[in-house]
């Protein structure tokens, strides 16, 4: 064939040719004194020789499982081995040996194993953007590994991919989120590596001979991207086999860590906690007391031993598990007892001179975080012990790598926003002002900066409305003093869902105004381009319940009126739903004033009862304020003739729906006027419940008129 043109391109390290692009028009290479010659399918030559030092990646997996990358000095002979083949045809253009165009030797060479490792380091690097252009390059990695390799077997490539290249392709396996079955294809590559006893004996053949073999980093990565999936079983298997010796690859303590992470992701805190006592068991097996544990032990290879990290992934673990339990319908409470346990054993070993266990913030910082979840009720109490014992230790003792930080105090507030405490909120405002303080004293190096998050946790504890009246006061005071701390702690949608959650428990005539004007604002923001600020359906539903709450005489007409904006907007995340229209029923309910007051409140109570049956499914709060708007707004003293007939048709109807609740059942008794409306309404009782009709409880009734009714909700109705 006819070379056409030559092209040498000198790359620096930033901007190396891709050797994946160039292996995706491979059909033939040969390799002279450093020079890749490429024949393309139209025939054409394209010469590339690496003249600059790179960088080769070496994967250490830690916490994220980076690349480090470590300079190699010392450069490779680019020249073919004695062992290559000699390609059959000797590639010449115009009669000319290609070999006479290669770089003068005078000038350095790039080790093409460099070259290699720093265009794999690259497509990992990709796979984790999670954009458009990283999607696939788990697999161009995989495949320009896998296709140097064939060459190098071939006699085409000089030197053969290492560890250091697998590491890289697996660890672009393990950021690749784009993928599902990614970690499926990382182990399936792994394990194509994985030599067995029979291929080390028979390593006469250069492929065999020059097989890449997994290190504890291919493993660790590997161990990581399960981990992170959740995938706790795998990652846990694929220790089990490092631990039997199947690949001769032993674990290290970031294997262990790694696994305990898993479970910390899968929310398997016991599993984690046993792992842990394994750990300390194999590792110090004089340490046991029970002889008969010792012998299995003895037996046994003896594991890493545990570090601070391994300790705070465990506490991570029963940080996490802290939340619901869907197996048991309930939270954990147990979980804090077994983190704080757990903390005060890492304060014995240390204690004890243990120098590779000592609890760090981020231990005491996890047991914050399961006592902030916890719902037992003197969990806010430890919490403020901690933090105090804490502080203690990093002021008096000098260690001052125990100073509680921003997510410190933020999960003690947390716990105080759980606490049933009359004295919960101004403790927690106290804990802020710290924080404010330390900020304001320390500047830009504080390690505690009162941000957004620990704002808005204490002004949700104002807006409970536990302590005092003032809760709303309070709540607006401290929104107006974040905004006037600029970027530090700026207003987020959730601050104003917790302060308009404020207006709700005031219960003036200025608190629907407030909570207007706050929605408003929120609108204008969103408007101007403030996307932390979009107004949701939660905002609106909030301000609903706050006119419903209001004593305007004509807050069912600003409740419709709100409604209709809200739908206007027209946007998912202000859909109307069944608490939108709960709270305009609520606002018609509780309507007073004039007649004229009163007839267009029912008038809106009806068409959004009519709305509810065409768009969604009542509940029994939807029944409770329907009832009541139309028992109070009536036109007559009694429900009659039409009138009564829809309200019998509608109590008939919740019936059905099995929604019917002392609250419900309360409504449909003071509707009735005489015997003959008990009657109609509960014509399908026997004669003793008639009877009793006063002391008639939703116990009392059938089954099927209450199995999907629920009491909670109907506080101040």
């Amino acid at each position: 064939m006819i070379c056409e043109q030559f092209y040498f391109l000198r790359c620096s390290a930033v901007n190396i040719i891709r050797l994946s692009v160039l292996i995706l028009f491979l059909h033939s290479a040969s390799i002279t004194n450093g020079l890749v010659t490429i024949t393309s399918p139209q025939g054409r030559y394209l010469a590339f020789s690496e003249r600059r030092k790179a960088f080769v990646s070496h994967a250490e997996v830690g916490d994220d499982a980076r690349l480090w990358n470590t300079e190699i000095r010392n450069d490779i002979s680019l020249k073919p081995s004695s062992e290559s083949r000699t390609p059959s045809r000797q590639r010449r253009g115009k009669g000319r040996n290609l070999s006479t165009h290669s770089i003068p030797q005078s000038a350095p060479l790039t080790n093409p194993l460099q070259s290699l490792n720093l265009n794999l380091n690259s497509l990992a690097k990709q796979a984790s953007s999670g954009s458009s252009y990283g999607h696939g390059a788990a697999a161009r990695a995989q495949e320009l590994l896998q296709r140097i390799e064939a060459l190098h077997n071939e006699g085409y490539y000089a030197v053969a991919p290492d560890v250091v290249s697998l590491n890289t392709v697996l660890n672009a396996w393990a950021q690749d989120e784009s993928d599902p079955d990614a970690t499926s294809k990382a182990l399936k590559l792994l394990l194509s590596y994985h030599s067995t006893d029979e291929d080390e004996d028979d390593a006469s053949d250069n492929k065999t001979k020059n097989k890449i073999k997994p290190d504890v980093i291919s493993f660790n990565t590997l161990i990581l991207a399960f981990a992170k999936r959740g995938a706790a079983k795998e990652a846990r298997e694929l220790l089990d086999q490092l631990q039997a010796s199947e690949f001769h690859v032993e674990p290290n303590i970031i294997s262990y860590n790694s696994v305990l992470y898993a479970y910390a992701i899968a929310r398997w805190p016991e599993a984690a906690e046993r792992l842990l006592k394994d750990m300390i068991a194999s590792s110090s097996p004089q340490l046991l007391l029970d002889n008969d544990i010792k012998d299995i032990w003895a037996n046994r290879t003896l594991t890493p031993k545990p570090d601070t990290h391994s300790f705070n992934t465990v506490l991570l673990a029963w940080a996490r598990s802290n939340q619901w339990d869907d197996s048991k319908q309930r939270y954990r409470k147990s979980a804090c007892i077994k983190a704080e346990e757990l903390l005060w054993h890492m304060e014995n070993l240390h204690g004890a001179g243990n120098t590779l266990v000592e609890p760090d913030i981020y231990s005491y910082t996890l047991v914050l975080q399961a006592l902030s979840q916890s719902r037992r009720p003197r969990a806010a109490n430890r919490a403020m012990k901690l933090l105090k014992y804490v502080e203690l230790l990093a002021k008096e003792e000098g260690r001052e790598h125990l100073r509680p930080n921003t997510v410190t105090y933020t999960n003690v507030i947390t716990s105080l926003c759980h606490s049933s405490s009359p004295q919960a909120a101004t403790q927690a405002e106290a804990i802020l002002e710290k924080m404010i303080d330390r900020y304001e004293k320390e500047g830009a190096t504080c390690n505690c900066i009162p941000d957004t998050v620990a704002f808005t946790a204490v002004i949700t504890c104002w807006a409970r409305g536990y302590e005092h009246n003032d809760g709303s006061d309070r709540a607006l005071a401290l929104m107006e003093r974040m905004k006037m701390m600029g970027d530090v702690a700026p207003p987020n949608a959730l601050t104003y869902t917790s302060v308009l959650k404020a207006m709700t428990e005031r219960q003036t005539s200025a608190s629907a105004d407030i909570a207007t004007s706050l929605l408003e604002e929120m609108i204008e923001a969103y408007q101007s381009g403030n996307t932390a600020l979009e107004p949701t359906s939660i905002h609106y539903n909030v301000v609903l319940d706050v006119y419903a709450k209001s004593p305007h005489f004509d807050k069912a007409v600003r409740a419709y009126d709100l409604y209709q904006k809200m739908v206007a907007q027209n946007t998912t995340s202000t859909q109307a739903n069944i608490v939108t229209y709960n709270s305009i029923l609520r606002a018609c309910a509780n309507t007073f004033g004039s007649p004229t007051n009163k007839k267009k409140a029912r008038e809106i109570a009806v068409k959004t009862f009519d709305k509810i049956l065409k768009t969604c499914q009542p509940s029994s709060i939807t029944f409770l304020f329907f009832f009541k708007a139309l028992r109070k707004l009536q036109t007559t003293s009694t429900l009659e003739g039409k009138q009564w007939q829809a309200f019998v048709k509608t109590f008939q109807y919740c019936c059905q729906l099995g929604l019917v609740n002392d609250f419900v059942l309360d409504q449909a008794k003071r509707a009735c006027r005489n015997t003959q409306q008990q009657r109609d309404l509960f014509s399908s009782l026997d004669k003793l419940h008639i009877q009793n009709f006063k002391d008639l409880k939703a116990v009392d009734l059938p089954s099927e008129w209450t199995k999907n009714a629920s009491n909670y909700g109907v506080q101040n109705k």
